[in-house]
C-alpha cells in the first residue's frame, strides 16, 4: 500500500500579493519606486517591527545572573555538607562549580566592550578539571563500594592504606 501524497499548499512559499499600482514610465522618480517596493513588504515583516512591552523585561542582565548563580551555589552547598552518599556530596561539589562558572561568564559578558574572551578560558578551563575531578571522584567512590558495600561516608572511618 502507497501512501497518499498530500499536497502542501503554501510551504516556504510567500503569500501571492497584489502589486501596488506603478506607473511605468520613464518618468517615475526614484523615490516613488521606493515607496512601491515599500508598501509590497509582507505582513509577516511588519508585526516583527511592533512594539513589545516584555522585551525590556525579559533583557538579561548581571543581577539575574548572580541570583540565578547564588541560588545555584546554595543548592550545591546544601547537597555537599547535608547528604550522606558520596555520589550526592559529588553532584553538590558540580552545582557550585557550575555556579562559579557562570559567575565567570556573566561577568565576562557584562564588562566594558574591548574585552578579552578571559572569562571563557578560565570556564573551559574549569570544565576539564571539572570533567577530571568527576572522574577521579567517582573512581574513588567504585573502589570504596566495592570493599565496604556502601557509599555512605559516615562508615568510612577505617580506611586503611
Amino acid at each position: 500500500m502507497g501512501s497518499a501524497r498530500v499536497p502542501r499548499v503554501g510551504f516556504g512559499v510567500a503569500p501571492k500579493q497584489s502589486l501596488p499600482e506603478v506607473s511605468c514610465t520613464l518618468g517615475v522618480e526614484k523615490s516613488q519606486r521606493k515607496s512601491a517596493v515599500a508598501r509590497m513588504r509582507s505582513p509577516a515583516r511588519q508585526t516583527r517591527a511592533l512594539h513589545n512591552p516584555l522585551r525590556r523585561v525579559m533583557t538579561p542582565t548581571l543581577q539575574g545572573f548572580l541570583i540565578v548563580a547564588a541560588a545555584l551555589f546554595s543548592i550545591g552547598l546544601l547537597a555537599a555538607l547535608s547528604r550522606r552518599h558520596a555520589i550526592f556530596i559529588l553532584i553538590g561539589i558540580e552545582m557550585m562549580l557550575a555556579a562559579a562558572n557562570l559567575n565567570f561568564i556573566a561577568f565576562w559578558r557584562f564588562a566594558p566592550p574591548p574585552h578579552p574572551p578571559t572569562g571563557v578560558m578560565i570556564v573551559i578551563f574549569s570544565i576539564a578539571i571539572s570533567a577530571a575531578e568527576a572522574a577521579v571522584g567517582l573512581a574513588m567512590v567504585i573502589a570504596v563500594y566495592r570493599h565496604y558495600r556502601t557509599t555512605n561516608v559516615d562508615q568510612f572511618d577505617q580506611l586503611k592504606g
